[in-house]
C-alpha cells in the first residue's frame, strides 16, 4: 500500500497542503503525521528521541548542537526546557522515573583527578569521554553524574552510544555502552550512581541494547550480537557474524549490527536485530534465527507497536531516510514512508520510539522529529 500524502501530512505536518477529502482516493488512509518538529535552530543531527507518556506526553530530544530539550505535546509541542551541556548529546532515555542523558565531555589529563569538563589543558592533553547524567523525574531533581571511580569522573572512556534501564526509583539498574566496546552496569546507592560490573566482549562500538526474558542483548559494529546473564554479569551466548555471502554461512549479519528491539508474542520473547547489511532478523529467546528479511538499504533503528487492530508491527528507520512498516512476525511489508512520495526524513533515520495510542516518533540526521499515528487495521486490510 502507498499512503496518501495529503491524508498523511496535509494540514498538520505540512500546513500548506490540504487534507485529503476524497472518499474514493486511490491511496491508503492509514497513517497520520501530526507534527514536524525542528529540534534545533540549525539542521544538526538529532540522534535520539524518547517520551514520557504520563501524566502528559513530553518529548525528550538529544542533539549534536550540545543540548537536550523537552517538548510538551499537550501544548502544541512547545519547548518547555533546554539544557546545554557544551558537547554532542548522543542519547536520551526515560525509564523507571528517571531521565538518562548520555553526552560527550572533555577529560583534562592535566587535572589531578582527571576530571571531566576541564578546560585548563591543551589539545594534546584533553580528550573526549562519555558522560551520563541521571535526572529524577517524579519528583524532579538535579542531575546525578555517573562516575567510573572517584578519580575517573566520567562514565566511559569514549562516547556513550546506548542506555537501557529496568526497575524504578532507587531500584533502577542501568546498562550503558560506548564506542570503547564496553558495557557497564550501574546502580544507585546513597544518592550516587556507581559502576557495579563491567561487560567485556565487543571489540568495536556497541550500537544497541535490548532487555528480553531477563537477559541483556547487545549489538555492535563488530558485526556480532551478544547475550548477557545479568545476574552473573557474563556473556552467555554470541551470535557471530556470517562468514560469507552464500547460503549456509551462519545465521548472523554480514555487516555492522546497528539496533535491537525486543517484543513478546503469545507469551514468547523475541528480539529483532537490524544491520547495515540491509537485513532485519528475528531471534527467539534461545537465540535461534526465526526469519530474515532484506530492506534494500542499511537499517539504523526500530520499534515495535500495534496498529488499531492490535496487530504487531515493526517500524524500521533506514539509512536513506525511508521508514518501512512490516507485520510481525511474518515480516510482510505493509507500507513505506518516503519523503519523495508521501512524507518523511531527508536523511538517515537514527531513532524510532513507540508512543501511546498507536503512535511512534522518528528522528535523524535532518534534526527533525516526526510524530506519527497508525489510524487503521493495516495488517488486517492486507491479510483480508
Amino acid at each position: 500500500m502507498r499512503p496518501c500524502k495529503n491524508f498523511t501530512g496535509g494540514g498538520t505536518a505540512i500546513p500548506n497542503l490540504s487534507p485529503c477529502s476524497n472518499p474514493n482516493c486511490n491511496f491508503a488512509h492509514i497513517v497520520k503525521c501530526h507534527k514536524r518538529l525542528q529540534t534545533a535552530s540549525q539542521a544538526t543531527p538529532c540522534p535520539k528521541v524518547c517520551i514520557q507518556a504520563e501524566p502528559s506526553i513530553q518529548i525528550f530530544t538529544a542533539s549534536h548542537d550540545g543540548a537536550w530539550r523537552v517538548w510538551d505535546a499537550s501544548n502544541n509541542f512547545t519547548k518547555v526546557h533546554e539544557e546545554k551541556v557544551g558537547s554532542k548529546v548522543n542519547t536520551v532515555v526515560v525509564e523507571g522515573g528517571w531521565l538518562f542523558v548520555g553526552y560527550d565531555n572533555v577529560y583534562d589529563s592535566t587535572m589531578q583527578d582527571g576530571g571531566a569538563g576541564g578546560e585548563g589543558g591543551s589539545k594534546a592533553t584533553c580528550f573526549t569521554v562519555g558522560q551520563i547524567m541521571g535526572y529524577p523525574l517524579s519528583p524532579s531533581g538535579p542531575g546525578i553524574p555517573f562516575h567510573i571511580a572517584p578519580m575517573a569522573r566520567y562514565a566511559s572512556a569514549q562516547s556513550i552510544t546506548s542506555i537501557v534501564a529496568s526497575g524504578t526509583g532507587n531500584d533502577c539498574v542501568v546498562v550503558a555502552t560506548g564506542c570503547d566496546g564496553m558495557g557497564r552496569v550501574w546502580k544507585i546507592a546513597n544518592g550516587a550512581w556507581s559502576c557495579a560490573s563491567v561487560l567485556s566482549g565487543h571489540v568495536r562500538d556497541v550500537t544497541g541494547l535490548a532487555i528480553s526474558g531477563g537477559h541483556l542483548w547487545s549489538c555492535s559494529t563488530d558485526c556480532q550480537i551478544r547475550i548477557w546473564d545479568m545476574g552473573q554479569g557474563q556473556c552467555s551466548h554470541v551470535i557471530q557474524a556470517a562468514k560469507g555471502q552464500g547460503q549456509g554461512q551462519g545465521d548472523g549479519h554480514k555487516g555492522p549490527v546497528t539496533c535491537l528491539e525486543g517484543f513478546t508474542m503469545q507469551g514468547e520473547n523475541y528480539v529483532v536485530s537490524g544491520s547495515l547489511d540491509g537485513t532485519v532478523k528475528i531471534w527467539d529467546g534461545k537465540a535461534t534465527l526465526q526469519a530474515t528479511e532484506s530492506q534494500g538499504q542499511g537499517v539504523l533503528s526500530m520499534a515495535s507497536l500495534e496498529d488499531t487492530g492490535s496487530n504487531m508491527v515493526l517500524v524500521i528507520g533506514l539509512e536513506k531516510g525511508n521508514i518501512m512498516v512490516r507485520h510481525l512476525p511474518s515480516f510482510m511489508n505493509l507500507f513505506t514512508l518516503d519523503a519523495r512520495y508521501t512524507f518523511g526524513h531527508s536523511g538517515p533515520v537514527r531513532s524510532v520510539v513507540k508512543g501511546p495510542s498507536n503512535t511512534f516518533y522518528t528522528t535523524g540526521e535532518d534534526g527533525i522529529v516526526l510524530v506519527w499515528q497508525l489510524v487503521a487495521n493495516i495488517a488486517g486490510m492486507i491479510q483480508g
